[in-house]
């Protein structure tokens, strides 16, 4: 593995390795005699720094997928017995317990179906030789997911209502507490139960969102809660600020024209490194490249990301990839 594959995957790591050793230090330094830092330590209660669940998602679910496509990677090469991936094996779980310490649906729902698309790719392989050691390491990814996975849905019932609440979301003329954000309550769904926010307003949003981009290819013109200017406009009663839907925001905001060039470059880009042959010392940078661009595509779907660093972060992978496709001969070795 070359330094430069090292750090670089360090740094993707960096926030869920903080994370776990914050909240360790923070609930069991005490027992082991351990007193921590204040900066080491999770605040919790009123006096706490809050950090969204968007920072979580955005800055964890990367290495996920940079973990899956590495460990893909080193499969199709038949290197089963490495640091790496028992590095990346160790990368699946950590940032699965980030995700249901905080209960974030959408990153769990995310990281799973990475997970899909990584056995489904690792089944298509099986005829290319060594298929009992894929088997296995399917079998045990594919156990442990559900295992997570039932864990999850019985930690979240929102899920178990989301068709009955999507249902009455999709209604926005009828029920218009989505303009609203909480203040005038939510409405019941076909079961007499009071519909989960969080499917209420995602779905009400995204429906009501799509609509303004239709009024306003163009956008508002901020990166940032145009979409609340936009609702202001319409519905000047409105309390809206983002549409929980990153996509939507950023259309929203540098409209169609501009979204599109930025999912044209993604695709042109995945496509490009698609074609990079496995012999260039970039190789290992491809596959964190694809799986990064992958992974952000499917994040920006639910997630209110369309803001700040996020966007940033979205550039610098679209900046990178760009580069390797660019320069696949100048680049390290071929071995990670």
């Amino acid at each position: 593995m070359s330094a430069c594959c090292i750090l670089f995957y360090i740094g993707l790591l960096a926030p869920t390795l903080i994370y776990l050793i914050k909240v360790l230090l923070t609930m069991y330094g005490p027992r082991w005699g351990i007193v921590a830092p204040q900066a080491f330590q999770m605040y919790v209660g009123v006096n706490s720094i809050y950090v969204a669940k968007t920072a979580y998602v955005a800055f964890c679910l990367p290495v996920f997928a940079v973990a899956l496509g590495s460990l893909l990677r080193n499969i199709e090469s038949h290197r089963w017995i490495s640091w790496s991936n028992l590095a990346y094996l160790a990368t699946l779980p950590a940032v699965f317990a980030v995700f249901y310490a905080e209960n974030i649906k959408n990153g769990v729902a995310y990281g799973l179906a990475l997970l899909l698309v990584f056995l489904l790719l690792v089944v298509t392989s099986l005829f290319k030789g060594r298929w009992v050691p894929k088997v296995l390491l399917s079998l045990i990814i594919l156990v442990a997911s559900v295992f997570f996975l039932n864990i999850h849905l019985q930690q979240n019932d929102s899920w178990k209502t989301f068709g009955a609440d999507a249902k009455v979301a999709l209604n926005t003329s009828q029920y218009q507490q989505w303009k609203y954000d909480e203040v005038n309550g939510y409405p019941n769904n076909e079961y007499g139960v009071v519909v989960s926010g969080t499917n209420y307003l995602r779905v009400a949003w995204a429906k009501e969102g799509i609509r303004l981009i239709i009024q306003n290819p163009l956008g508002y013109g901020l990166v940032e809660r145009s979409f609340g200017r936009l609702g202001k406009i319409a519905w000047p009663d409105s309390k809206l600020h983002q549409s929980h839907s990153g996509w939507i925001d950023l259309t929203l905001g540098i409209g169609v024209p501009g979204v599109a060039l930025i999912l044209g470059a993604i695709l042109v880009l995945l496509l490009q490194l698609s074609s990079i042959n496995p012999v260039f010392g970039v190789f290992p940078w491809v596959k964190a490249c694809q799986w990064g661009l992958f992974c952000l595509v499917l994040m920006w779907c639910t997630t209110e990301i369309s803001q700040k660093v996020y966007l940033d972060s979205l550039i610098f992978w679209i900046a990178l990839a760009s580069g390797i496709s660019l320069a696949p001969w100048k680049l390290g070795s071929n071995r990670i």
